[in-house]
């Protein structure tokens, strides 16, 4: 890794050399990549003021490549986040019906869980087993159960297969929490099984009291990227739910408890603002102008890992630098063509993807224009480009028409469109094309694929870069390669903007 700079002599040097007529495309996503990717930036974490630095130098380029201020009249927009961590172990105890009340021990019969909305939390109720607590995907674990004004417990993950995208997203705990909320509990609980291959509780309570989370926030202090109104109090081991619903516990979905379960959490909150960094090229058709292409790549990444010694500094080079590096050279493209694109193309450079999709979450919920006007979602995240690529892959590409113009692009560059060749590791569902998808919006994220040298190169990076201080300009990226994905991306961009028909979703 190189030895850091001042941020101030990176921007000096990578904006004259980008001026350079004599460079390529590649030369300019290095250029850009080399500034976003530096220990200067400080892993880009939206906690510290370097992403703000690494914000400005965005907005700096999108200003310079000829886009318009896209949020509110300016380039960023305030993204409210909270970050929270449980302060203390809490208490529960169980009081059934007919005996005396049993004080539960944390680290063995439960854990708390952090609070992002109050610092302290007290809730005592019945509670109810509701199994996996699923109402989705012809999966109904409330069929004939009552839960209003009780605390709801439900196991962690789903009975089944299926869909793979479905099972990430109605499994998921705050969708079962949202399922809890529409039937009137006041309380959610996790119960924990230990099973083979997975973390035991006593890792994860070990793990969990250290853990800090991250939400964003409205504007009374909710939670804006969960259910409002129904808090994660706890998670149960099978001693604990014993303890409340009895030895045969598994057996007891759909009763409540003979008792009453009472639950107080105290929880260290902190609230950060954070920004989006938001560029326009309006549409030139007078009538498809107000319909809006979104090109996104997320800015953050997670910043410095803890210890005293070595690198630690996980600069993101490939997560997610060069994919904002790749939308500031789409745009500098579709703004040099001069003809313009019928449609409008927002460029979109969203925090908190790392933290659960956050800055583009909170963009699709605060667009700035009517939600119906976004007709697709092209996002740029990690992709792989240590390698001569032969396929891409197009995450989400069959859920749409988005699809098929996908393929026809990529044709006409030679190269073909592979199927997911992991579709249990739903990687449609974890970055920010699904804060749109989710909302109705034809989206895909499209990665080199794994032909020929791609699957070595795919594995190496995940299993030795990923996440780690190792991602960094020394990733002996392809640069060549970088460049030619970037113009099959650009193309792909200019054909959605400018077909006569918007794309349609043909699942979610």
């Amino acid at each position: 890794m190189k030895r850091r700079g001042t941020l101030f002599g990176l921007l000096t040097i990578a904006i004259a050399t980008i001026g350079a007529a004599a460079f390529d495309n590649g030369q300019r996503l290095r250029a850009d990549v080399a500034v976003l990717a530096s220990d200067a930036m400080m892993g880009r974490d939206p906690a510290r003021p370097e992403f703000d630095q690494a914000a400005r130098y965005v907005a700096s380029r999108f200003d310079a490549v000829g886009l318009r201020p896209g949020a509110d009249g300016g380039w960023f927009q305030t993204v409210p986040l909270v970050r929270y961590r449980p302060n203390g172990q809490g208490s529960a105890t169980w009081a059934p019906a007919d005996t005396a009340a049993k004080r539960m021990t944390p680290g063995l019969d439960f854990y708390a869980e952090g609070d992002p909305v109050e610092p302290a939390r007290h809730v005592s109720a019945p509670v109810v087993f509701v199994g996996y607590g699923i109402s989705a995907d012809g999966h109904d674990d409330y069929r004939g159960v009552d839960v209003r004004g009780k605390i709801v417990a439900a196991l962690f993950g789903g009975p089944g297969t299926g869909d793979p995208v479905e099972r990430a997203s109605a499994w998921s705990t705050p969708a079962k929490r949202e399922a809890a909320r529409a039937r009137g509990a006041i309380g959610f609980i996790n119960v924990h099984i230990d099973l083979p291959g997975t973390a035991s509780f006593a890792t994860a309570a070990k793990a969990a009291a250290r853990y800090t989370q991250t939400t964003w926030a409205t504007s009374d202090g909710a939670s804006g990227a969960g259910p409002a109104g129904i808090p994660l109090l706890a998670t149960l081991s099978e001693s604990g739910a014993s303890m409340v619903f009895g030895a045969d516990w598994r057996n007891a979905v759909g009763q409540t408890a003979p008792g009453r379960l009472t639950i107080d959490t105290a929880t260290r909150i902190d609230r950060i603002a954070s920004r989006n960094v938001v560029g326009v090229l309006p549409g030139r058709d007078s009538r498809l102008s107000r319909e809006v292409v979104i090109v996104s790549a997320h800015l953050d990444h997670i910043g410095v890992s803890p210890g005293d010694h070595g690198d630690r500094i996980n600069n993101g080079a490939l997560d997610n630098a060069i994919g904002v590096a790749a939308i500031i050279d789409i745009a500098r493209g579709l703004v040099a063509d001069g003809r313009g694109p019928r449609r409008t193309i927002l460029f979109l450079a969203p925090t908190g993807e790392e933290n659960g999709l956050l800055g583009s979450d909170y963009f699709a919920a605060h667009p700035g224009r009517p939600i119906d006007r976004f007709v697709a979602d092209i996002n740029v995240d990690m992709p792989i480009l240590t390698y001569p690529f032969e396929d891409m892959i197009a995450y989400g590409a069959e859920r749409s028409t988005l699809g098929a113009t996908v393929r026809a692009v990529a044709g006409r560059f030679g190269v073909v469109v592979s199927p997911d060749p992991a579709p249990n590791h739903a990687l449609y569902v974890r970055s920010d094309q699904f804060s749109f998808a989710r909302r109705g919006i034809p989206s895909v994220m499209i990665w080199p694929g794994r032909k020929g040298p791609g699957a070595v190169a795919t594995d190496d990076f995940m299993n030795s870069r990923y996440h780690r201080p190792s991602d960094d300009t020394g990733n002996a990226i392809r640069w060549d390669q970088a460049a030619r994905y970037t113009a099959i991306l650009s193309a792909l961009v200019q054909a959605t903007a400018n077909a006569d028909r918007r794309p349609a979703m043909t699942a979610r």
